[in-house]
Formats: C-alpha cells, sequence, structure tokens
C-alpha cells in the first residue's frame, strides 16, 4: 500500500504514540468519547485488522487455485490496491485535511477493504 507520504507519517505517530498500558478503548460504544488522536489510533487499528483479514483471505483463495489463476488474482489484488488508494486520497482531498485526516484515510482503507475481503471469501465459495 502506498500512503502520501505526510499522511503516513501522521498514522505512524498515532499507532506509535500510545504506549502498552496507555492504549484506548476502541469498543464501538466509546468511540464518540475519544480525543481525536485515539479516534485517530482506533481508526488504524480498524485498518490493520482489516488489512489481516484481507491477507487471510487473499491467501487461502490463492491457495485453493492454480497458477494461472493466481497470477490473475494477483494482477487484480494490484489494481485494487491502486484503486483503493486513490479512492482514499479523494476522499481525504474532498474533506480538507486537519487533525481528522489520519482518521477519515483509516476510515477510508478500512471501508474499502472489508468489501474486498467479503468479495474475495464469496470467491472461495462459487
Amino acid at each position: 500500500m502506498r500512503l502520501p507520504r505526510a499522511l503516513a507519517a501522521a498514522l505512524l505517530l498515532t499507532c506509535t504514540a500510545h504506549a502498552a498500558d496507555d492504549v484506548p478503548d476502541c469498543s464501538p460504544e466509546n468511540l464518540g468519547n475519544l480525543a481525536q488522536q485515539d479516534a485517530n489510533y482506533c481508526a488504524a487499528q480498524a485498518y490493520e485488522t482489516a488489512d489481516q483479514a484481507l491477507n487471510d483471505a487473499y491467501k487461502k483463495l490463492g491457495a485453493d487455485r492454480g497458477p494461472a489463476y493466481k497470477a490473475k488474482l494477483k494482477k487484480v489484488e494490484l489494481a485494487w490496491i491502486a484503486y483503493r488508494d486513490a479512492e482514499c486520497a479523494l476522499e481525504l482531498d474532498s474533506f480538507g485535511g486537519g487533525s481528522m485526516a489520519p482518521m477519515v484515510y483509516s476510515g477510508c482503507l478500512s471501508r474499502l477493504t472489508k468489501q474486498r475481503t467479503e468479495l474475495l471469501v464469496e470467491a472461495m465459495d462459487p
């Protein structure tokens, strides 16, 4: 995944800013009560979880098919990553940046990644 440099730096700082005992409560019922830095952290964590699920589904789908299918799947995934990154950059641009930018960007990545994972899981059971 390729992120704009400034946003990648902000996400990295957001993810590393919390000590192990200072991790915010990212439960859905608490999200509205978080400071912006904590909300950014929770959004980044949600994206990491979604990305791991996508990678697991991609590996499982690829393992069940032959080399020609795997090559096509890889080509499609690379195109999808380019689409996802462009779509989220556009969403971020229309938002205008600010302290919520990491949350908005991570939220977009998470949403699109979950959608793509659903498609890959469906493809496992034709």
